[in-house]
């Protein structure tokens, strides 16, 4: 813009604005002018009073209600409707560990449990859908393996699937 090519012109337009408004260098109230925090109107806001101008500037005032009102990014969305919690079961954990397979022969076997190779005599971290916990391996056959949970002193036999 041709208007604004130097700063001698940008100052000049500011200079008449703010005396357009009344308002001093500082940004700050000038003679005649009171600032006041007022409720106007039920509605809170700063009221700046000069000689020939009352402005009124008035804070926003969000609410943020699930019942009311919409995604304004995604208007069509359900997210914002009622809401239920849902109740996700409690899984056990012993339901949660499968025998995936078996390798080595004799006394070397190993017994892979949700992909964590265990020996007998062995405790290892397996992974479940709610976290890990530890498993202790106490042996391992040629289509089974007998496991347990820490904490738990109930011995379970996973055996491998049919046709593996």
């Amino acid at each position: 813009m041709k208007l604004f090519r130097n700063f001698s012109n940008l100052f000049a337009v500011q200079a008449v604005l703010m005396a357009l408004f009344g308002l001093s260098a500082s940004g700050s109230p000038s003679k005649g002018q009171v600032p006041t925090n007022a409720v106007q109107n039920g509605k809170s806001g700063t009221t700046l009073k000069t000689n020939a101008v009352e402005i009124i500037v008035r804070k926003s005032v969000f609410e943020d209600d699930a019942k009311n009102g919409r995604d304004p990014l995604f208007p069509k969305s359900s997210r914002r409707g009622k809401s239920s919690p849902s109740q996700s079961p409690v899984l056990d954990p012993l339901s949660q560990i499968s025998l995936k397979g078996i390798s080595g022969s004799g006394n070397r076997r190993f017994a892979l449990i949700n992909n964590q190779p265990l020996a007998a005599g062995e405790t290892a971290l397996v992974k479940i859908s709610t976290g890990q916990i530890h498993v202790h391996c106490w042996q391992v056959s040629e289509n089974s393996a007998v496991i347990s949970i820490e904490g738990d002193s109930v011995k379970k036999e996973l055996s491998l699937r049919n046709g593996l």
